[in-house]
């Protein structure tokens, strides 16, 4: 029984990861069709500097292009 219930735990994360996708994916595009510029990788729509992400310039905010610069560095 153990493993069945272990199966639905992972299956019902596993759903809940993906509904927060859609959600995330959902606020972006409303933002986006509003004209307004918000960041790809959390969501961000107030930064002191735009900076460039893996969508082309001025798609990442500060924070998430410096850490995203710190990890292209380390490899």
């Amino acid at each position: 029984m153990s493993m069945r219930n272990n199966k639905r735990r992972a299956l019902a994360s596993a759903g809940a990861a993906s509904k927060q996708s859609a959600v995330a994916d959902a606020v972006l595009d409303v933002a986006n069709r509003k004209g307004v510029r918000c960041c790809v990788e959390c969501g961000a729509t107030s930064t002191p500097q735009w900076r460039e992400g893996p969508m082309g310039p001025k798609t990442l905010c500060n924070a998430c292009g410096v850490r995203r610069q710190r990890l292209i560095r380390k490899q």
